[in-house]
């Protein structure tokens, strides 16, 4: 019995201590060279750009890359509702020349900031505009297998409230791209310029910051949660009983997901 006993505690002082210390490690590894996309709603670099600058070289590190996009800057026309994303492919948008960039630092990113004031409750039209674009990326449509393995952060900054509205429009399209992970983050000032934030709310926020980041790191290369995984089945079955469209159609077939394999399995079953 001690023996067993001794065994038991044994098991858990690793299981509690040994085990974190060990992924720890690993995770700062990794963080030598993590590649974070910032998508800046508006072309205002104040409250939530410049925190949103903070988290990702804390997040990349030295070593890192980091992407920025500015709205309205690098997508300026608005989608137009043709649908030919979803019936002809993403390739024959007629602003295809900008949403290619944009899918380009997407598809080399391990992070995605969304940094984005609150205007009217709710979030900028540029941000929605983007939405729109990618919308052939839904999971009802042609989603990638590596959102499954990505996470997300929504930092909005507003005066008053309505940051809850901002967050859900943001996090619904995140959710739908498939992303495994999704943090939040608001902060609230009325004050309209960085320079004006009080020095004791800017140690405050860079302490969340630090906590957020902390967050991040022991995410990496943790597998999606039930709900994600349940976006996908309902898009997985949408596809086999009611989807008409040929290209989503195919698209899910030559990934293999109409089968046995899921996104979140890739790199395990290439190994």
């Amino acid at each position: 019995m001690p023996t067993v006993f001794m065994l038991m505690c044994y098991m858990h002082y690793e299981k509690v201590f040994v085990r974190p210390l060990l992924r720890k490690t690993q995770i700062y590894d990794i963080l030598s060279n993590m590649k974070v996309l910032i998508i800046n709603a508006t072309m205002r670099e104040q409250t939530s750009y410049n925190f949103s600058r903070v988290l990702a070289e804390m997040i990349a590190g030295e070593e890192g890359l980091i992407y920025e996009v500015f709205l309205p800057k690098n997508l300026p026309d608005f989608c137009t509702g043709c649908y030919r994303c979803i019936t002809s492919g993403e390739s024959s948008c007629p602003h295809s020349k900008h949403v290619n960039t944009i899918l380009a630092a997407i598809d080399d990113s391990q992070v995605f900031i969304i940094a984005s004031p609150v205007c009217g409750r709710n979030v900028p039209a540029s941000l929605k505009n983007l939405f729109d674009h990618l919308y052939f990326q839904w999971i009802y449509h042609r989603p990638k297998g590596e959102m499954w393995n990505r996470q997300g952060v929504i930092l909005t900054s507003c005066s008053i409230g309505g940051q809850k509205h901002a967050q859900n429009c943001i996090r619904h399209n995140l959710e739908n791209w498939g992303m495994a992970k999704i943090h939040t983050l608001n902060f609230k000032t009325q004050c309209r310029q960085f320079d004006e934030v009080l020095p004791y709310e800017k140690i405050r926020m860079g302490k969340s910051l630090e906590k957020l980041t902390a967050k991040i790191l022991m995410g990496v290369d943790k597998k999606p949660g039930l709900y994600s995984r349940l976006l996908f089945l309902k898009g997985r079955l949408y596809q086999k009983l009611k989807n008409k469209n040929k290209i989503d159609t195919d698209y899910w077939g030559e990934k293999g997901w109409l089968d046995v394999i899921r996104p979140w399995y890739v790199k395990r079953i290439r190994k």
